[in-house]
């Protein structure tokens, strides 16, 4: 199931990233060398930072007059990092967003409509993601490529359960039961990041936990924060963080570092950047991760997706 999930999201990444090395289509003309800055998280990530690269050689390769400059910054200052460049009018000619935060840079106008330099002739219906590529439409014109989509599942280490003498949850009250069991020392039963200034991160956990009890913060634009699933959500949330079994003033990378480490026992996670890094930094903690089914009442899975933007400041569009 590991290897299918990984392969099926590689798959996704390298259909999606060609589609947005074709979208840029600059027009080269002379030798003078343009470099093209892309600015993403994901040049540091383990797992996809090869395989940009491996795209962008390829690119280059057919576009001898231009080079890729890797711009990676890190995901807990990659926002606050871009809107500085934005609003200076340097941006990268590239960049990084999300499918719940595209609808902000562009209401900002800070987005170059991608209509006229994308060839949809080449790639049929079934290959654009459109449900997620529908994410980054507004007004009719198109703002972004979605390269990666990202299902927040439950991981596991089972090496904690099975020294427990646990098994993994098949409803919520399991899960609220074992979550305080599994916390103890230095181990927690459950992550998030909790760190005041981990927001983006903080909005993906609540919204996940809204979706497992068949909430949305909003529908058809409206607002519903008061919808019963959303208030379940957050109440649930409520009360693992208030049983101790979660640790306090967590960042991201803090929560991703422990779960390598095999000091957390149950978190939500995509599997491509954590499964990654585990094989890579910890081969002995690795084998003990894995995801699990849904036990949550809705059975929805969260997912978002990750979209290549143009900056109409660009200097290279």
């Amino acid at each position: 199931m590991r290897k299918k999930l990984f392969v099926r999201r590689i798959g996704v990444i390298v259909t999606s990233m060609i589609l947005v090395v074709l979208a840029i289509n600059i027009a080269v003309t002379g030798q003078e060398k343009i470099v093209l800055k892309q600015a993403s998280w994901l040049w540091a990530a383990p797992t996809i930072a090869p395989v940009m690269r491996h795209l962008a050689e390829q690119f280059t390769k057919e576009n001898p007059n231009i080079a890729i400059q890797e711009a990676a910054v890190s995901p807990d200052q990659f926002f606050d990092n871009l809107v500085v460049h934005l609003a200076a009018k340097k941006p990268a000619d590239v960049v990084n967003l999300i499918s719940y935060n595209i609808a902000l840079f562009y209401e900002m106008g800070y987005l170059e409509p991608l209509d006229s330099y994308i060839d949809m002739t080449k790639w049929p219906a079934k290959e654009r993601l459109n449900p997620v590529v529908e994410s980054a439409v507004f007004d009719g014109k198109t703002y972004g490529t979605t390269f990666q989509v990202n299902n927040y599942a439950i991981l596991y280490n089972m090496r904690l359960f099975e020294e427990a003498g646990l098994t993994t949850p098949n409803n919520m009250e399991e899960f609220f039961d074992v979550a305080v069991k599994l916390t103890r020392g230095d181990v927690f039963g459950y992550a998030i990041p909790t760190a005041s200034n981990q927001l983006v991160y903080l909005f993906d956990t609540a919204t996940h936990w809204a979706v497992w009890y068949g909430g949305h913060f909003a529908k058809d634009g409206v607002p519903t924060a008061l919808d019963p699933g959303v208030m379940n959500g957050m109440a649930g949330l409520k009360r693992v963080f208030d049983s101790g079994a979660m640790a306090k003033n967590l960042s991201q990378r803090d929560k991703h570092t422990r779960v390598v480490e095999g000091k957390i026992a149950m978190c939500g996670a995509e599997p491509v950047f954590i499964m990654g890094r585990a094989k890579e930094e910890r081969p002995d903690v690795y084998p003990d991760l894995m995801y699990g089914k849904a036990f949550w009442p809705s059975g929805k899975y969260y997912t978002l997706s990750l979209i290549w933007s143009v900056p109409n400041d660009s200097q290279n569009k």
